[in-house]
């Protein structure tokens, strides 16, 4: 099958019998889908005779929606339209499918989320969980991340009787997702039971208390332009973002990057350069397929914590966009990068190539002979990176030697075996 499919096509699988070809359209909407298509979807979502096919499209119109609740994309679809959605939406019944709770979740409207309430309190167990993925859909939008309502609407459940034991466990997953401080008193009661909810509650605040650390934002972010919860596979220049002590260096791709001052107000809010404060969420959010992790939002953006790889893997794309930058700039820029590599072999040896970059030979030089005692068999590559730090630390003859030693262990057909022979006049 290919790759991108037309929503025609796609609603030419929903129309056969097979469910797999049904479920495998919907899945191809909830990527290609328009607003023009929620309705169809919503009339499938609750007249196929496939639970995961009725699941299915639920998630696709919700998927589609996600794509127009922040930004230019939210005029798409006027208060009126998504009132009127509501509206059905409302009028169907959550356990003929309970995905329907994430599209009135990301229908983005204060209505939505009494909703959802009331699906959390359904007596169907099954219908339950539908209500808390949609709950969490709609509190971890950023277009909420403002709203004092939200939080205290949800936090106040905890202390409500009615609230189910799965239901409460769920919610306080939402609380540490959405970084709600303010929900540590109504989880702790909850910490000597034995149960599920005991558990949450356990593990819920102890992600609380790490979220509260300085250490939370010193590391590398990865914005890619979507919202908390958006489905969308459109591509956009990525953004990366490397918070040190007091200073951010911050690329976009393809771009220039730039360094600037940051700091935490007594409230929270970040100040960035000569920035107005923003509201700072420090969250546990996921993108899809991934497991959940570190992620800050502020005003319409959302970023993510870059893994160890991508944070090494930016390091070479630094280097290769700031080639022309002063001496000046680039000590600082690498010093903001040092603070966020991760300590492990690979963290180390992008260290010594930034160290490079800033003309810190020795350093560079220090930190790769320390890799190669650690090393039971040096790679040939680490060798090469060797006789570049000499060379940068003014050890011309020590860069010398590393070079013969890398095209021994290298070979002819070496990465770097033409670039060594030309330095060594070959």
């Amino acid at each position: 099958m290919a790759d991108k499919l037309t929503p025609d096509a796609c609603f030419e699988l929903l129309a056969r019998k097979s469910i797999r070809d049904r479920a495998e359209g919907a899945r191809e909407l909830a990527l290609v889908g328009t607003l023009q298509h929620i309705e169809s979807l919503m009339e499938i979502a609750q007249t196929d005779k496939s639970p995961a096919v009725r699941l299915g499209c639920a998630g696709a119109a919700a998927d589609i929606l996600s794509r127009h609740r922040t930004g230019h994309a939210r005029r798409k679809l006027p208060m009126p339209e998504r009132e009127k959605i509501l509206s059905i939406f409302r009028a169907l019944d959550p356990g003929v499918n309970p995905g329907l709770f994430a599209v009135i979740a990301t229908l983005d409207l204060p209505r939505s989320l009494d909703r959802i309430m009331v699906g959390l309190r359904d007596p169907r167990y099954d219908v339950r969980p539908g209500a808390a993925v949609g709950l969490l859909r709609y509190c971890s939008s950023s277009s909420v991340a403002k709203n004092a309502r939200v939080p205290k609407k949800v936090i106040d459940l905890l202390g409500d009787q009615r609230t189910p034991a799965d239901v409460l466990a769920g919610i306080m997953r939402v609380c540490v997702a959405c970084g709600w401080q303010q929900a540590r008193g109504a989880i702790e009661q909850y910490l000597d039971r034995g149960d599920q909810v005991g558990t949450a509650a356990e593990e819920c605040l102890a992600l609380l208390e790490e979220q509260n650390e300085p250490a939370f934002l010193l590391r590398g972010w990865m914005n890619f332009g979507i919202d908390a919860g958006e489905v969308n596979p459109k591509a956009r220049p990525e953004r990366t973002l490397f918070l040190g002590d007091g200073r951010v260096l911050e690329g976009v791709e393809g771009g220039d990057y730039e360094i600037r001052t940051w700091s935490l107000t007594e409230q929270g809010d970040i100040v960035v350069g000569e920035d107005e404060p923003q509201r700072l969420r420090r969250m546990w959010l996921s993108l899809p397929g991934q497991e959940p992790s570190h992620a800050i939002q502020t005003v319409g953006e959302t970023w993510y914590a870059a893994s160890p790889e991508a944070v090494i893997a930016s390091v070479q794309e630094w280097r290769e966009r700031t080639a022309g930058a002063s001496k000046k700039d680039r000590k600082a820029m690498g010093a903001i990068l040092l603070s966020t590599l991760p300590e492990n072999p690979a963290g180390q040896q992008a260290a010594a190539w930034v160290a490079i970059a800033c003309g810190r030979g020795k350093d560079a030089v220090t930190g790769v002979e320390l890799l190669l005692k650690e090393g039971k068999k040096p790679s040939p590559d680490l060798l090469w990176l060797l006789a570049l730090a000499q060379d940068v630390a003014g050890d011309k003859a020590g860069a010398e030697v590393t070079c013969r030693k890398y095209l021994r262990r290298a070979g002819a057909k070496g990465k770097h075996a033409a670039e060594a022979k030309a330095r060594l006049g070959r």
